[in-house]
């Protein structure tokens, strides 16, 4: 999380975010997951409590919680449509969906739709007209946060198309890499391990210890393997050894 090429430290607006976070008291999160989970609630506190406790009137609802859900959805539907960023009409109608998801009235989405923006500043207004999120990771993570919260069926179909499609898989390989940890029994109960059996035609009910790997396999493994060895010397000087 904070020393790899891809450390969230090296993205100045995850910094910001990050450091929001921990001025606020949060802990210092040992993991991404930990890191992106907490954002929704940093920015949303710190939204109410900027210069002092104050009141802000919403025109939708006074429970985070339900604007956590709202969100996690806008995230999925929109990254599965493909849009990363969009113009407001178009936000507008994933809101609507959204709101309709969490059992809202989708005729607020418009007023739901400004209020998300301003509150949370995950999205933010970039140029006339065109919305985006802040960080790509954000959308990829809380639409992870939204399959984890579905039913077993729909979360089955997920990880089946997932593992199956490989279009569907590179639309969702990042929130399949946050998945993993979140998700971590269900991810490889109906989707790793079951491609993995398909790959190698397995049967889920053999034995491992009766398993053997393909020869091919272990030769292109070992192709990939480098080792190194660390030489020690002693330099002789006089009676003594240095």
């Amino acid at each position: 999380m904070h020393k790899r090429s891809d450390s969230i430290l090296k993205s100045p607006i995850l910094v910001v975010l990050f450091c929001i976070s921990y001025n606020l008291g949060e802990e210092i999160p040992n993991t991404l997951s930990q890191f992106y989970s907490n954002i929704f609630d940093t920015v949303f506190h710190r939204h109410d409590n900027i210069k002092g406790k104050v009141h802000r009137a919403r025109h939708w609802n006074d429970n985070r919680t339900v604007y956590k859900d709202l969100f996690n959805c806008l995230c999925f539907i929109s990254l599965r449509s493909g849009f990363n960023s969009f113009n407001k009409d178009k936000l507008i109608e994933f809101i609507g969906v959204s709101l309709k998801h969490v059992g809202e009235d989708r005729a607020l989405a418009d007023k739901v739709a400004s209020e998300l923006v301003s509150i949370t500043n995950l999205i933010i207004e970039d140029g006339f007209n065109d919305y985006r999120y802040v960080h790509k990771s954000i959308q990829e993570f809380f639409a992870a946060s939204f399959v984890q919260s579905l039913n077993h069926e729909k979360k089955m179909a997920f990880y089946k198309k997932s593992f199956l499609d490989h279009g569907f898989f590179t639309l969702f390989h990042s929130t399949l890499y946050f998945l993993e940890e979140l998700d971590f029994y269900d991810y490889h109960e109906y989707g790793f391990i079951p491609s993995v059996c398909d790959m190698f035609s397995i049967s889920r009910e053999e034995s491992v210890g009766d398993l053997e790997i393909p020869k091919v396999i272990v030769n292109l493994f070992l192709e990939k393997v480098s080792m190194q060895a660390k030489a020690m010397f002693c330099l002789v000087v006089g009676d003594g050894l240095n």
